[in-house]
């Protein structure tokens, strides 16, 4: 049995506040000790995320702006589920920057995307340092954006979002808007490879988040993890496809402690 992992950042991975993994260091070890590849699978984009995993010594794919790419990176897995270096889903960012600006006035005065921003703002809105705030405006195929519209003027932009057969997805700072796609989506993608080219071998798939945007995610994996969110904000996930679990404690703790669960039953030791 190949245990495959696929985990959302901030709140989950990260600490929310301070952005460390330091807690989830156990449970990381122990993946890399059985090569179970490890997925960052995030809003970020690909510029904020190639870094991290270096500084987590990973280089499995990874999944990024909600789903809008996948880079492969060069693990033995990667090599062998694709051929590219990148797979891009969906419209581009300059399409998605277009269809912003062409919305009525009413509308596109209450979005502040990022194209929107100085680096300074990105700064201020995400708690990021400049550095990586200039890495979170490089991105391809999303735009994150603050929303000051009342819950009326954001049903009348979804109906525009939905007429331009784009999506719209909810992160835990920002709204999304990108191409009809998700994290799920990609993963669905990125599992068919691997089924694909290791047709003799098992997988159980993993899936670890606590924003709305990881709903899906949870929803299709083998076991699917809602990691506590420090704003008291619990995610509801209907009919699931494997196992659920909920944890008690925040961030990277409740990363390592489920994972860590998840191996013993497994029997990863």
């Amino acid at each position: 049995m190949k245990l495959i992992v696929f985990t959302d950042l901030d709140g989950t991975l990260l600490d929310h506040e301070t952005y460390s993994f330091t807690p989830a260091l156990a449970a990381l070890d122990r993946l890399k000790r059985h090569e179970c590849p490890i997925v960052i699978t995030t809003s970020k984009t690909w510029a904020e995320v190639a870094p991290l995993q270096k500084a987590l010594d990973i280089c499995d794919p990874c999944i990024v702006e909600n789903g809008s790419a996948l880079y492969r990176g060069n693990s033995s897995f990667s090599l062998a589920v694709y051929d590219q270096s990148e797979k891009i889903f969906g419209r581009s960012y300059k399409d998605i920057c277009l269809f912003i600006n062409q919305l009525p006035p009413d509308l596109r005065q209450k979005i502040v995307g990022f194209a929107d921003m100085t680096i300074e703002d990105v700064v201020h809105a995400t708690g990021l340092s400049a550095e990586n705030a200039f890495k979170a405006k490089q991105r391809l195929a999303s735009e994150p954006f603050l929303w000051s519209g009342s819950s009326g003027d954001l049903t009348n932009l979804r109906n525009h979002i939905e007429k331009a057969g784009l999506g719209l997805v909810q992160g835990g700072r920002f709204y999304h808007l990108l191409s009809k796609v998700d994290k799920s989506l990609a993963i669905k993608w990125l599992m068919g490879r691997a089924i694909k080219n290791f047709s003799d071998q098992d997988f159980h798939t993993c899936a670890l988040g606590d924003g709305p945007n990881d709903i899906e995610m949870i929803r299709q994996a083998d076991t699917g993890v809602v990691i506590a969110n420090s704003k008291g904000i619990s995610l509801s996930i209907d009919n699931p496809h494997g196992k659920l679990v909920y944890t008690v404690d925040e961030g990277p703790k409740g990363w390592n402690k489920a994972l860590n669960s998840l191996m013993d039953e497994l029997g990863l030791d």
